[in-house]
């Protein structure tokens, strides 16, 4: 350690020792704010790629959705036709259909059902028309949250 030293003072390293210091301090503490950057970087671009796939689900979600929403009124209207048909076939032949209960106790129970049948397609047309809404609610907001994306990503600088 003393050789070093008397080497040291011999050949005039000794005078810059101080400024070797300071900058090996400098260098230390510039490390650290490169390490700090490239951590943001990599939480940044973490978070970047958790978001896309986020939106690529709530896309296959939606898509899954509206799917359910078609068949689920290709259904019902199918459905709808059908009794609209029966009930039509009924409405045609009231009287032969009263006709062939003769009692009134009869008749009434058949009026009843009659009314029933009606009142079922009256609550699945609202039901339908409320899904139709929905969808429709849905699909502005999606269009509405694409123009407003677009809009974002073209003030962006590239």
């Amino acid at each position: 350690m003393e050789l070093t030293h008397l080497f040291e003072q011999i050949s005039g390293s000794d005078a810059f020792k101080k400024q070797y210091e300071e900058l090996q301090q400098l260098q230390s503490r510039a490390e650290e704010k490169v390490a700090v950057v490239v951590g943001k970087k990599r939480t940044t671009a973490a978070e970047k790629r958790q978001k896309k796939e986020q939106k690529e689900e709530a896309e296959k979600h939606l898509a899954k959705q509206q799917q359910l929403v078609s068949l689920a009124e290709r259904g019902a209207t199918r459905s709808r036709f059908r009794k609209i048909r029966y009930i039509s076939l009924v409405d045609s032949s009231t009287e032969s259909t009263i006709s062939l209960f003769p009692s009134p106790r009869q008749r009434t129970i058949k009026a009843d059902l009659l009314l029933f049948q009606l009142y079922h397609l009256h609550i699945e047309r609202e039901a339908i028309k409320k899904a139709l809404r929905k969808k429709r609610q849905e699909e502005e907001a999606v269009r509405d949250g694409g123009e407003r994306s677009g809009s974002k990503q073209m003030s962006l600088p590239g």
